[in-house]
């Protein structure tokens, strides 16, 4: 059961999100948003009392490492990373996520929920909400910095 609640947790945000964005002025991820709201959502019940920690956990423990994943690929499109180092930041961000998520497991309590609703909150703030840096939306415009990559793309 406690799979097929994940499930329909997971649906209902996710699809919830989809609509949303129609009417926000940033876009989410909806199925980033379906994910990790779904083991906030069950967090939230075990610390609450209203569902069983030994049923849930290893649920909760299944979706925070696919939020893991998203995060890795996120910060990828965000910060238009390719090749080598776009691997390399992935995979420090995957070991890292993994192991920070083992310990919030690990810890799990109310201290420990606030503090991920934070760095969550942080996240989104980053991936979704923020604009792009200046730097890049100069880089976009800028008269030069177009000769430039022509005469990188003419060069051999």
């Amino acid at each position: 059961m406690d799979i097929i609640i994940a499930l329909i947790l997971f649906v209902a945000i996710t699809l919830g999100v989809k609509v949303a964005n129609k009417f926000l002025p940033f876009s989410v991820c909806a199925l980033c948003a379906g994910v990790s709201g779904a083991w906030i959502l069950m967090t939230l019940a075990v610390l609450a009392d209203f569902a069983p920690v030994d049923l849930y956990l290893p649920v909760i423990t299944l979706l925070m490492g696919g939020t893991v994943a998203g995060i890795a690929y996120q910060a990828e499109k965000k910060f238009n990373w390719r090749g080598e180092k776009s691997f390399w930041f992935r995979f420090a961000v995957i070991v890292a996520g993994f192991y920070l998520a083992h310990i919030a497991i690990g810890a799990l309590s109310w201290p420990t929920f606030v503090i991920e609703i934070v760095f969550f909150t942080m996240l989104v703030y980053v991936f979704f909400v923020r604009k792009n840096s200046g730097s890049e939306n100069l880089k976009k415009h800028s008269a030069k910095a177009e000769k430039l990559e022509d005469e990188l793309k003419n060069c051999c």
